[in-house]
């Protein structure tokens, strides 16, 4: 009786985090320069994590935008990733660093860390965006 109960209890677990998971998330539109990019929000430790990962491609105006409540340094990730990313550091509505084309690590490589400013948002977007745009620190921010 009791090992179905923690089977039952189990099961329903993983139902809530599949569930999570697979869940779209919120969109909004960001503005950098005068351009639009419209973002997936990961605000929750459960987005955050899978981030990005997993897909096989981003349109080239798309991008996530993770939103934390405090300001603090960053660190990042390419776990999962199939194609390069630009990342973009944001306190408050100031861009302060900015990490271009940031590759996926190949199968035999480490999975490589990016460390970033003291932000409290984190845009990534796809790999050659910021220099297509030319888009650098110091740029302001808007987020609908």
């Amino acid at each position: 009786m009791q090992l179905k109960i923690i089977f039952i209890i189990s099961f329903i677990f993983l139902l809530i985090l599949l569930i999570i998971f697979f869940l779209p998330l919120k969109q909004k539109t960001v503005y950098v320069k005068g351009g639009a990019v419209r973002v997936e929000i990961a605000d929750n430790s459960f987005s955050q994590f899978k981030g990005l990962s997993f897909r096989d491609e981003l349109c080239p105006d798309c991008g996530m935008l993770f939103v934390y409540d405090k300001m603090a340094p960053r660190t990042f990730t390419m776990r999962g990733m199939k194609f390069p990313l630009d990342f973009i550091w944001i306190q408050d509505s100031e861009i302060v660093q900015i990490d271009k084309m940031i590759k996926p690590a190949g199968e035999d490589q480490k999975t490589p860390l990016i460390k970033g400013a003291r932000s409290n948002y984190v845009l990534e977007v796809i790999g050659g965006y910021c220099d297509r745009y030319n888009i650098k620190a110091g740029d302001r921010v808007k987020i609908e």
